[in-house]
């Protein structure tokens, strides 16, 4: 048991390690960072120092470990478009969130567990096939 629970945290990590690395990748791949920060009106130099700011003056590689330390770390920087630490926004949003999350599944277990108990109980009469077809058209709506 011990051996599967470990083994299932190596291939998460392994995950999360793929997915921070294809994201690093991904938006190096849709151009310079900068272009997103500045603003009209800023002059080279302004440019200079917010690339050095970032860190974008380095190497791929130096960006890399330095995105790597930053995602273990906790610090994830400042928001371009809010210009706060990213980690006081999602601070504060993650109460909502829960609530949001909390609602969802109280509602999914209030609904689904008694509509699934009485599709199995009356499974060839027409409440579970009433039952059976909204299901099937929950299944269908788009979950966005």
């Amino acid at each position: 048991m011990l051996d599967y629970v470990a083994g299932r945290i190596v291939r998460a990590l392994a995950t999360i390690f793929f997915i921070v690395t294809a994201v690093f990748f991904a938006t190096r791949l849709s151009g310079d960072a900068i272009d997103f920060v500045i603003r009209e009106g800023m002059t080279q130099e302004d440019r200079i120092a917010l690339t050095a700011y970032y860190g974008l003056d380095g190497s791929i590689w130096s960006q890399y470990l330095a995105y790597l330390r930053s995602f273990v770390e906790g610090e994830f920087g400042l928001s371009f478009i809010e210009r706060r630490p990213v980690a006081d926004i999602v601070a504060e949003r993650i109460g909502p969130s829960l609530q949001l999350i909390g609602s969802g599944l109280a509602f999914t277990f209030l609904l689904s567990l008694p509509l699934g108990i009485l599709a199995a109980l009356y499974r060839k009469s027409w409440l579970g096939s009433a039952v059976m077809t909204l299901a099937f058209l929950g299944y269908a709506v788009p979950n966005f």
